[in-house]
């Protein structure tokens, strides 16, 4: 049975076992209630997921907990997900925005603290979690997803028809800073340059010069580009650096229109859906 005074009580987190964890973890996303136990009152609970460090970036802190901590947190991460390692190997993921956690708890001193790290699995754990959290299409029942992988390259091309001037599409993005997806246009299907997009979700817009990377809110975001003259292929290439995964990119509602503003690509239409040249990239329902 889980002693609810234990975890209020705040023990080390060493000596908590993967119930009292699962406990707290769950009380601190139900805003620091467990059931009908009040553990931690709810501004306490929420200084837990605010940076009070801020002066230092990359090491991001709330009251107690560490936040967006890739090398462990992987596709969990985000600026208010909050987790804490442990010496043998542990670690915990609190994500508010999924309302999920992951608990890992191992023990690599034994035989010997000499045999290697145990963060890959660390962050295999929080990556399948993060996998598990569904991305609903924004158009229809699938959307283009990039995978997730280190060290590599995913593409998804398609051709432009003669006369576009614009594309428009749904981007979904959450990625390590230095993992980049670009969206980029080509004369030939040999030389491949970035095109300017600009952006949109809700009421907040922005640009980017050809290419995104980092958080952005785990949100879809409608984006719109101005083709240049001469375009005869048009294509989406996501590029990870060897170490550290984000959640992926995934794209949708791909709509190519001429200067009259006729569609003359629609990714939605059976035989236009036909035309994606994917290199690395999948259909997702999920």
């Amino acid at each position: 049975m889980i002693d609810v005074e234990r975890v209020r009580r705040f023990p080390l987190f060493g000596e908590l076992d993967h119930h009292d964890l699962a406990i707290l973890a769950q009380a601190l996303l139900d805003g620091g209630r467990y059931g009908r136990a009040r553990i931690l009152s709810q501004d306490s609970t929420r200084l837990l997921f605010t940076d009070v460090n801020q002066a230092f970036p990359g090491d991001s802190h709330g009251l107690g907990f560490e936040l967006d901590q890739r090398w462990y947190m992987d596709g969990l991460s985000s600026p208010v997900s909050a987790g804490h390692t442990g010496y043998t190997g542990t670690s915990l993921v609190i994500d508010p925005l999924s309302h999920s956690f992951a608990i890992l708890l191992t023990n690599r001193v034994h035989p010997s603290r000499e045999w290697g790290s145990v963060n890959p699995a660390r962050r295999a754990v929080a990556r399948d979690l993060a996998r598990a959290v569904r991305v609903r299409p924004a158009d229809g029942r699938e959307a283009w997803f990039s995978q997730t992988a280190d060290g590599a390259t995913a593409t998804l091309t398609v051709p432009v028809p003669s006369g576009a001037a614009t594309v428009s599409f749904d981007l979904w993005y959450d990625t390590e800073e230095t993992d980049v997806a670009a969206l980029e246009v080509s004369p030939d299907g040999q030389a491949w340059a970035p095109v300017p997009l600009s952006l949109r979700s809700g009421a907040y817009g922005w640009s980017a010069n050809g290419a995104v990377s980092g958080f952005a809110g785990r949100r879809w975001a409608r984006a719109e580009a101005t083709l240049p003259a001469g375009t005869t292929r048009l294509r989406w290439r996501y590029t990870t650096d060897p170490l550290y995964e984000g959640r992926g990119v995934y794209v949708d509602g791909v709509r190519i229109r001429d200067a009259s503003h006729a569609v003359v690509f629609d990714g939605e239409r059976p035989g236009d859906a036909a035309l994606f040249q994917p290199d690395g990239w999948v259909r997702s329902p999920d």
